[in-house]
């Protein structure tokens, strides 16, 4: 069929090829032409005659041949002009205007035509009419004489699909049916078909045209990037002009030939054997030119098409090896994700398969398995349409391994590949040529399946295609099967390994149930004294968790060696391989127990590590301690004490150190013994110090601390401090007790309260003037920082927090809008809406509160209470959009207390919405917005406890 919108790129370089050999052997034959006929002139001036008879004669046969061939080539010529005006019409008129014209005019019905009897011109004018109105006919038909009209075409034609002209330069003949003229079914056909015709009378485009010699082409019409013909295109080419002038022409030579014929059968005779001589000579002459001039076309042709045909091969081969060369990687690539990502075996075995036959190409795939005491292979794992070729190897049994025939056993015995790459004509597989056909199978390939070294069973690949496993294939095939060996290797390897650790979890069970039940405290520690494992008791004997423990060094817990001393002692250990020891080991409480540890260190392949039971012997030192202590008891508290010593029995003082006669100014302690100790206290303090030594002595109070004002012997008076106990002193009750003298430190206590309160008093003033020069900016909310910081306090308060966060809570309370003195004055007294803009600076005070006071070395976090005052709970506040835990308590008590002091006081933009509309704020945020304890306190607060808010 005719393209009229594309040229093959072959086609056209062949066509190339061809001129350029053409013209080149054109040459060379025209210049030899030109050279005989210059030859043939000066022999005319000698035979002209003859010369005349001749060319007489071959005139006339010039004439008939010209007569007779004229209106052929013409023919040949208009249908090629044709064929090109059909491409210009297409161009330029078909996908945009009579596309849609020929699809519109194609819905209009044309059966009732062809069915009516004897009717049909009527109906198809009326065809014709409706075709032609349609909107778009008049400026198609417009569009169509403006191309045409300069061409030689006289009329045009458009046939659709059925037969109907849908289109006609002559009107009236829009709508008949040449569905039974053969031009037309020879282009549908996609045929170009052409006549020569005479019409008496004609309707061409310039008007109405008397006896007219014409061409006339059916042109098949395919759509722009198809070859399907969409419509019929006919073609008028008036060439009567030609056929006259061929026929004047013709008239011409012949009145010429009638007046040379005269002369031309004088000629002389005797020139005529030498004119004829020359004549063959002639002949010969461009009979072999003519040859040669053909033979070396045709191999400049031929040699063309084979430079044509050897160019696809190779596009084709080059095509055909980069879509194997994709597939090998394909294969590889799958496999290994495949092996990589599975961990059973039979799983593995029909991914592989699938892999092969999806990205591999291949018909169908199985793979095959030594069964126990069978050497044959069992069918394990299958994927692709097989028609039941492996269901007839089981059947037979031969091709898996019954049999030295085939590709089975050769793959099993050698441990190597096979392949058949013409299975159909191969003499090994010819007992399954039948089965084969049937699969469509032209190509097959075995490779083994190794575990450990071993063969266990192959990998059987089937191709449609002879030749179809090439060196590169193999090479990647053998490579899967390889990764697939290495895989069941890791399979076994796992399984032995999943194996081994139930059997060592087991052990470590029934270890870790010794280790547990036993009452001694049990450690297992690493060179770098890291704690790996340790057992319950050595965790209930410390205080610890086991993860905090494991979280710990050895020198986290002994009290006795330093860090340097524990790496001593470990290599020593480890030199020895093992060691008995007492020593110190700190509780979490802070308490030190004296153990007993008894180590082993041993070295394995998973490293090296020390094994270490634990006693605890606290008990035990306690008691040697005592026992030394109450041997020492008097002559340590005389001779090492700083503090005064006493004891009081029976009202009178029984026994004092140098000390104690020190502070009351008496030069020896022998001048207080038997003195009541209530003489040594001023007056006002007797009471207290009677009262106190009754308390011990009746079994009141064990210990009892206390001061008092103290006599000494001089008259003057010094500030002590007594602590005693009850205790047995000879068998009787006694008081034993220390005294000191707390003079300096009662004054220098006084001295720094005062100076605390002085530096209190001096902080809280310059934090109530920082909150007065913000409040001197924005005098509507004077006051504000004053109640929020009630409110808050009150809430701690009733949250049971200690004084010094109390503190810490009033100081933020007072700050916390300190950074609102960064903001404009007329953004904060605004009476109106904040733009957004506006909106964004307030919502930095918060930030520039925190950039204030970050680096103010208060004893509270103050900069962050101010920094997160505004953040909410859910992550809905600013400026960091913190959640939850991350907002500090006492940010999530500013948080309360700011939101209703603002609410219920007045504002610039509007009146204060009272407390409680506040308070239902605060009831409604709960849990979202709020801390719901702290949210429950303030409520509980203003409800329950009838707190107001302070003026």
């Amino acid at each position: 069929m005719l393209n009229l919108w594309k040229r093959d790129a072959a086609d056209f370089r062949l066509l190339r090829y061809f001129t350029v050999a053409s013209l080149a052997a054109f040459l060379p034959i025209t210049a030899a032409l030109l050279h005989f006929d210059r030859e043939e002139d000066a022999f005319s001036r000698k035979a002209q005659q003859e010369q005349n008879a001749l060319g007489a004669q071959l005139q006339d046969r010039f004439v008939q041949r010209h007569e007779t061939a004229a209106p052929a080539f013409l023919l040949q010529v208009y249908e090629t002009a044709n064929v090109n005006l059909a491409r210009l019409f297409a161009n330029a008129l078909w996908q945009e205007d009579f596309a849609p014209f020929v699809a519109r005019a194609q819905q209009i019905p044309s059966g009732r035509c062809r069915g009516a009897a004897g009717n049909h011109p009527d109906c198809q004018a009326a065809i014709g009419r409706q075709i032609m109105a349609l909107p778009e006919f008049r400026a198609l038909d417009t569009k169509v004489f403006e191309v045409m009209r300069k061409s030689t075409v006289s009329r045009i034609k458009l046939y659709d699909l059925r037969g109907i002209t849908v289109y006609s330069s002559e009107h009236d003949q829009i709508g008949e049916d040449h569905s039974g003229s053969a031009g037309w079914q020879s282009a549908l056909a996609g045929k170009t078909a052409s006549e020569l015709v005479h019409r008496g009378q004609f309707s061409a485009f310039e008007g109405m045209v008397q006896n007219r010699d014409l061409v006339t082409s059916y042109l098949p019409v395919a759509a722009p990037g198809g070859d399907d013909t969409v419509a019929v295109l006919e073609i008028y080419s008036d060439i009567t002009p030609f056929l006259e002038q061929v026929s004047s022409t013709s008239s011409e030579i012949r009145r010429s030939l009638a007046v040379n014929r005269t002369q031309l059968e004088r000629a002389d005779t005797a020139n005529r054997q030498l004119v004829d001589a020359r004549e063959k000579r002639m002949l010969a002459i461009v009979l072999g030119l003519l040859a040669l001039l053909y033979a070396a076309l045709w191999l400049t042709v031929h040699r063309g098409q084979r430079i044509i045909d050897r160019q696809a091969h190779e596009r084709q081969r080059a095509a055909l090896a980069l879509l194997r060369q994709k597939n090998l990687y394909d294969v590889l690539s799958q496999t290994n994700k495949a092996i990589v990502r599975l961990v059973e075996r039979g799983e593995l075995f029909a991914t592989v398969c699938r892999i092969a036959v999806e990205h591999g190409r291949f018909r169908f795939a199985w793979i095959g398995l030594i069964g126990d005491g069978d050497p044959r292979l069992q069918p394990v794992a299958r994927y692709g349409e097989d028609a039941g070729y492996i269901d007839a190897l089981e059947g037979a049994a031969s091709e898996l391994g019954d049999s030295r025939r085939g590709l089975t056993v050769p793959t099993l015995h050698s441990g190597a590949y096979v392949i058949s790459n013409d299975f159909l004509n191969d003499p090994a597989t010819a007992p399954w040529h039948a089965a084969a056909a049937r699969a469509g199978v032209r190509a097959a390939a075995k490779f083994p399946i190794r575990q450990s070294g071993t063969v266990i069973g192959a990998i059987s690949l089937y191709a449609a295609e002879a030749g179809f496993f090439s060196a590169d294939l193999i090479a990647t095939l053998e490579e899967t099967a390889e990764d697939v060996s290495f895989a069941l290797d890791n399979f076994a390897r796992e399984t032995a390994r999943r194996q081994a650790a139930a059997m060592l979890d087991q052990s470590e069970q029934r270890y870790r149930s010794v280790i547990q039940s036993s009452i001694d405290g049990f450690w297992i520690m690493d060179v770098q004294g890291h704690f790996l494992d340790v057992n319950d008791a050595y965790c209930h004997l410390l205080g610890y968790a086991r993860e905090e423990i494991l979280e710990m060094r050895i020198q986290d817990i002994d009290a006795l060696e330093s860090p340097q001393e524990t790496a001593r002692h470990i290599g020593r250990v480890m030199t020895l391989g093992y060691d008995r020891f007492e020593t110190r080991h700190r509780c979490k409480d802070g308490r030190l127990l004296d153990v007993e540890v008894s180590t082993n260190f041993r070295s394995s392949d998973d490293g090296e590590c020390f094994y270490a039971f634990l006693r605890d012997i606290t008990a035990r030192k306690q008691a040697d301690v005592a026992l030394r202590a109450a041997e020492e008891q008097f002559r340590g508290l005389v001779e090492q004490s700083i503090a005064g010593t006493y004891i009081v029995q029976d009202d009178r003082l029984a026994y004092a150190n140098r000390r104690f006669a020190e502070i009351l100014g008496y030069a020896s302690a022998e001048e207080l013994i038997g003195r009541d100790p209530l003489s040594f206290a001023v007056e006002r303090d007797r009471a207290t110090v009677a009262e106190n030594v009754r308390r011990r002595i009746e079994g009141e109070a064990r210990t009892v601390s206390y001061s008092f004002t103290a006599l000494r012997k001089d008259g003057s008076t010094t500030e002590v401090g007594v602590h005693g106990a009850a205790a047995s002193h000879q068998g009787r009750p006694a008081v034993i007790g220390l005294i000191q003298d707390i003079s300096e430190k009662k004054r220098a206590e006084e001295q720094i309260q005062r100076y605390v309160a002085q530096l209190e008093g001096a902080f809280m003033r310059t934090v109530e003037v920082a909150t007065t020069l913000s409040e001197m900016r924005d005098p509507y909310t004077a006051g504000h920082e004053r109640r929020v910081t009630d409110i808050a306090v009150a809430i701690g308060t009733a949250l049971g927090l200690d004084a010094q966060r109390l503190e810490g809570l009033r100081v933020a309370g007072y700050l916390h809008d300190i950074g609102k003195i960064t903001i404009p004055a007329e953004i904060l007294s605004k009476p109106g809406k904040l733009s957004a803009i506006e909106f964004q600076l307030i919502q930095q005070h918060a930030q520039a509160g925190y950039d204030v006071l970050k680096d103010v070395g208060f004893p509270w976090p103050v900069a962050e209470m101010v920094l997160q005052h505004h953040e909410r709970l859910d992550g809905g506040g600013y400026p960091n959009g913190l959640k939850g835990d991350a907002i500090g308590l006492e940010a999530r008590i500013l948080a309360v207390a700011d939101t209703v002091e603002a609410m219920a006081s007045h504002r610039p933009y509007r009146p204060g919405l009272g407390i409680d509309m506040a308070l239902a704020e605060i009831e409604r945020g709960r849990g979202s917005a709020y801390d719901p304890v702290v949210a429950d306190t303030c409520l509980k607060l203003f409800r329950d406890s009838n707190y107001r808010i302070p003026d």
